[in-house]
């Protein structure tokens, strides 16, 4: 997990809420484009343009997609282990909930940026969802990753949110 200040769940599940379009925008901003102006006097990119820097390798050796699929995956994980504790499950947690070097996702074949985003947001709007509705008492519950080391929900939650943010800046 990461030494970041635990964020308090109304607002992560605001920032949740905000990834796929933040998402959509980087990788957009990011994508070179030769085309038209829009109304706001910027180019806008094709949707094919888009969708081929998407895939492209960026400085660090991923492509937005992989973030993209990356932040999902995550979210995934770390929704699956904050549901768990908030049910008060006893069972040790998966030890990449604590550990992000564990974690390592693939991009499924054929995958689409639209596609991926899609994903993204059913998974960010659900996990929102959990955070909205779990009874504000429940997030000092704490529970064992495999490997020894212990978590609360509330901080899980507040990894999801900055392991989601620090990919999306690394769309470049």
């Amino acid at each position: 997990m990461n030494d970041a200040p635990d964020i308090a769940p109304a607002d992560a599940a605001v920032a949740l809420r905000s990834l796929p379009r933040r998402f959509r925008e980087a990788i957009a901003l990011s994508t070179p484009h030769d085309g038209p102006a829009s109304d706001d006097d910027r180019p806008t990119p094709s949707t094919n343009a888009v969708e081929a820097h998407a895939q492209q390798l960026g400085p660090d050796g991923t492509s937005p997609l992989e973030q993209v699929v990356a932040a999902t995956a995550e979210l995934s994980l770390l929704h699956r282990a904050t549901t768990s504790l908030l049910a008060g499950s006893s069972t040790p947690l998966h030890p990449a909930v604590a550990d992000r070097t564990a974690r390592v996702w693939d991009v499924p074949p054929g995958l689409t940026l639209d596609d991926a985003l899609t994903q993204l947001e059913q998974e960010a709007t659900s996990y929102a969802h959990l955070l909205e509705t779990a009874d504000a008492t429940a997030w000092a519950k704490g529970g064992a990753v495999a490997g020894g080391q212990s978590v609360t929900a509330l901080g899980i939650v507040s990894d999801a949110v900055q392991s989601a943010v620090d990919r999306l800046r690394s769309i470049r």
